[in-house]
């Protein structure tokens, strides 16, 4: 059911406050992956997603409001799925990471695709 676009990644730098409230300084930098796939012949209905991607053995949190699954809306046709990842400590870094995308029924919870792949995170 899914097809992914690789590479999908779009990689952006978070600069935090520093200390004094300016607009944030070096030492705070953290970068952003946001990935994107595609889930075709999606049946009708409301779906939870849910995204994780791994660096070095590590997982990443969702760089949104939430950390759990997503609500997405099919119907019978092709959405696209995406979702943002952020990680301060260590932080994300150029090179290999795998993600993964799962949708489950909303009412069930059986799950109707998995698509796992490795990427790469480019500088």
């Amino acid at each position: 059911m899914f097809t992914a676009r690789w590479p999908g990644i779009l990689p952006s730098l978070l600069h935090p406050p520093d200390r004094h409230g300016g607009r944030g300084t070096a030492t705070g930098i953290a970068l952003v992956a946001g990935v994107e796939a595609i889930a075709r012949n999606c049946p009708a209905g409301p779906h939870l997603m849910s995204a994780s991607l791994v660096q070095d053995g590590l997982p990443t949190l969702w760089a949104t409001s939430g950390r759990g699954a997503g609500e997405i809306q099919c119907d019978d046709g092709t959405v696209e799925l995406g979702m943002a990842f952020a990680r301060r400590d260590p932080v994300l870094h150029p090179g290999r990471a795998t993600v993964r995308f799962t949708l489950r029924d909303w009412y069930t919870g059986e799950q109707l695709a998995e698509s796992t792949r490795t990427i790469w995170i480019p500088c």
